[in-house]
């Protein structure tokens, strides 16, 4: 084979592997996250260990499968809907509504309810009152920044590897174009 089809097949592979990083590098460890935040049905209680500070997030789940049973509830929280969450010292923390971020993975949905600042590591203490029916929540931590930086720096790797791999199908073309060059005539001896 020449080298010209070589460096064009490195090059177009080379391109693939940049969005194969967005993949492994950003949607599988956020998709991950999402489910790992525990769930628990509310009306009810959760008691959460908060390992570090930063905003925790309670979301809605909609939609979700929780012991073999698939809950399938309006999107709208149910009238009379009451969160409390206190710390380990029993101190209620200010629950500050935000229901702009929303999920979907396989058979669950869900959009967030709101979230509490923690400034150190804690337990939390959720509880969920005022309704009837049992619907499930989840809570957890929501790493706006953390995600926003793996996503600008996956968006640098995947246009290092376009570049470099037009760089490569570039030289492998131009290899394929060039004329050999000619042996130069045997000296007379």
């Amino acid at each position: 084979m020449k080298k010209g089809i070589i460096k064009i097949i490195s090059g177009v592979l080379v391109g693939i592997s940049g969005f194969a990083i967005m993949v492994v590098w950003i949607l599988l460890p956020l998709i991950e996250s999402m489910e790992s935040n525990p769930q628990f049905m509310g009306p009810g209680e959760l008691t959460y260990h908060a390992e570090e500070p930063g905003n925790y997030f309670l979301y809605n789940q909609y939609r979700a499968m929780i012991d073999g049973v698939l809950y399938d509830k309006p999107e709208s929280l149910p009238d009379g809907f009451q969160v409390a969450i206190t710390d380990e010292a029993g101190t209620q923390l200010e629950f500050h509504s935000d229901r702009s971020f929303s999920f979907s993975s396989g058979e669950t949905k869900g959009r967030s309810v709101g979230y509490v600042q923690v400034t150190a590591p804690t337990t939390l203490e959720i509880q969920l009152s005022g309704f009837e029916g049992k619907r499930p929540f989840s809570f957890g931590p929501n790493d706006l920044w953390g995600f926003m930086k793996d996503v600008l720096l996956s968006l640098c790797l995947i246009f290092l590897g376009l570049a470099a791999g037009a760089g490569l199908i570039i030289w492998g073309i131009v290899d394929l174009t060039r004329k050999p060059k000619k042996e130069p005539p045997p000296l007379p001896a």
